[in-house]
């Protein structure tokens, strides 16, 4: 499982998923699930990121914006906050959950380590 993550403070970040990360994803790891994670939802709201962003001409990235780059590129999306702690365990129960899985999306029986 390859977790590719952006910043949703910052937009850049989610025009690199497409144009940087993705494509070095697809040429190296083919076939390899993935999950685009949205990091610092917390700031999706604070008043000081939206201004800053504003004077920019930008947003915060939405969820609708973060899952549609993820049905783009194939992936499984999802969105956390550290500072918070919202949706970090999340994360990694989807990774876990998607690296058990066989190459026709079900669960493998067979026993086996899996390092996450």
């Amino acid at each position: 499982v390859i977790l590719i993550v952006f910043s949703v403070d910052f937009p850049v970040s989610l025009g690199n998923v497409q144009d940087k990360w993705y494509p070095e994803v697809a040429h190296f790891c083919e076939g390899t699930p993935l999950i685009l994670v949205g990091t610092k939802i917390d700031l999706r709201r604070e008043d000081q990121t939206r201004r800053m962003l504003a004077a920019q001409g930008q947003a915060p990235v939405t969820a609708e914006q973060g899952s549609a780059v993820a049905k783009e590129i194939g992936a499984k999306y999802i969105e956390c906050s550290a500072k918070t702690g919202v949706g970090v365990q999340d994360v990694f129960n989807l990774a876990l959950r998607e690296s058990m899985k066989g190459r026709w999306g079900k669960m493998v029986k067979q026993r086996r380590c899996v390092v996450v």
